[in-house]
């Protein structure tokens, strides 16, 4: 098996095939960056949105404890007026309606029985309910200087209302407690000044998880309990933090949230995780869309290129013919420069190769020349000996003659060679 894959690790391989795994190699990272900086993004974006949200939240907790506490201020000054030490309703009523009629919802002065004496939402004269719930407002009357309610339901207005409560004293002793009553709708406008999203959802709701007012179809919702999440987060532990939930219209939200220590209530501010994780999902299908166009695009240009280079390439098998067989390189253009390189050395090799067969032939016919010629100066020293051995009178004389004539001989074809046979 070793042995099969190291053959198969070793076969031959195209052009295409190697230009296209250099384009991955080259791609593999640089997706992998883009993913993660898009990761990243999505990370912050994120973030920057639960940042917007907690600070929603704080901020709309703040603007409720300012609305409450310049009702608090308004309420102390009636509760310390002349009118109200006096004991005379009638101008208290009258001093109450100038000073704050059109800045909150109504008044109401409560003896410690729960018995109204004088209401804003009742006329003048008319009788007045009595509070069965008194029990909210003892602290007043056992020394505290502030009391925010609940979402209540108003005996006299006879809708949800909250009761804002200082007590009145009378020579030091408490003998009333004076409620200024506000609509929770009257908060609701504090929503976009606290910065929350018009696509998110905000809500205040009060120590017992009854909401208190609601950006999103509050008239259905005000003086109702919410999730059991959110009634946990407004009377457990911690005061702030976040948690998610399923709001009452089935969006899964993330929420911050941030309970008041002024009136106990507590603001929470939802965003729907799709928002939350759709830089997430736009990154994702962004890398995902890059990284297909970017593979099919380098795929493309690999595939050219290599058809490009393969052609060049295989412009030399002929070229390699030619030069086997001595014949002229055919004539092609090459646009890459080693190629270019190549079919240089390639045809400085066919000359050389021609250069080399003509030098060869010329040996050959060197050879050839001087096997006729060496026959020719054999025949012509056997006709020398011939001659020689008839004139002759003795061996001696025979050795010395053909001595002669030899050298005379070799002079002579010295000469010709000499004078490249031309002529002497």
């Amino acid at each position: 098996m070793p042995h099969r894959l190291l053959a198969i690790a070793r076969r031959p391989s195209t052009v295409r095939s190697r230009l296209v795994g250099l384009s991955a190699v080259i791609l593999v990272p640089a997706v992998a960056l883009s993913s993660y900086l898009a990761y990243r993004f999505a990370v912050s974006e994120r973030q920057t949105i639960e940042a917007q949200r907690t600070d929603a939240a704080n901020n709309l907790g703040f603007l409720i404890d300012a609305e409450v506490k310049a009702i608090v201020a308004r309420s102390r000054l009636l509760a310390d007026s002349s009118e109200a030490a006096s004991g005379d309703l009638a101008a208290f009523r009258a001093f109450a309606m100038k000073a704050v009629g059109g800045y909150v919802a109504g008044l109401a002065v409560l003896e410690e029985t729960g018995q109204q004496v004088m209401s804003t939402f009742v006329e003048p004269g008319a009788p007045l309910p009595k509070r069965d719930d008194m029990n909210m407002f003892k602290p007043l009357f056992d020394g505290s200087d502030l009391f925010v309610s609940e979402v209540l339901q108003g005996t006299a207005a006879k809708r949800p209302i909250v009761s804002i409560a200082v007590p009145v004293k009378r020579n030091g002793k408490v003998v009333y407690a004076l409620s200024t009553v506000i609509f929770p709708e009257r908060l609701s406008s504090l929503f976009a000044e606290a910065g929350v999203n018009p696509a998110w959802a905000a809500a205040v709701v009060d120590r017992h998880g009854r909401f208190v007012t609601r950006n999103i179809n509050p008239e259905q919702f005000v003086g109702k309990s919410a999730r059991p999440e959110l009634l946990q987060a407004a009377s457990g532990e911690p005061n702030a933090g976040s948690f998610e939930n399923v709001t009452f219209e089935g969006v899964l939200t993330g929420n911050s949230f941030q309970r008041s220590k002024l009136t106990g209530w507590t603001s929470v501010v939802s965003v729907p995780t799709a928002v939350l994780y759709a830089a997430s999902g736009r990154a994702a299908r962004w890398v995902t869309l890059t990284a297909l166009a970017l593979l099919v695009l380098s795929s493309l240009a690999a595939s050219y290129l290599a058809s490009q280079i393969a052609t060049s390439i295989l412009s030399f098998s002929d070229a390699a013919t030619a030069l086997l067989k001595g014949q002229p390189l055919p004539k092609t253009l090459q646009q890459i420069v080693e190629l270019a390189e190549v079919r240089t050395a390639l045809e400085l090799t066919a000359e050389a190769v021609a250069e080399r067969k003509k030098a060869d032939e010329h040996v050959r016919f060197l050879l050839q020349e001087l096997t006729h010629r060496s026959k020719n100066l054999i025949s012509v020293i056997q006709a020398v000996s011939s001659r020689t051995s008839q004139t002759s009178k003795s061996l001696a004389d025979f050795q010395q003659s053909f001595g002669q004539r030899l050298r005379g001989l070799a002079v002579s074809n010295d000469l010709l060679i000499r004078e490249k046979w031309t002529g002497v």
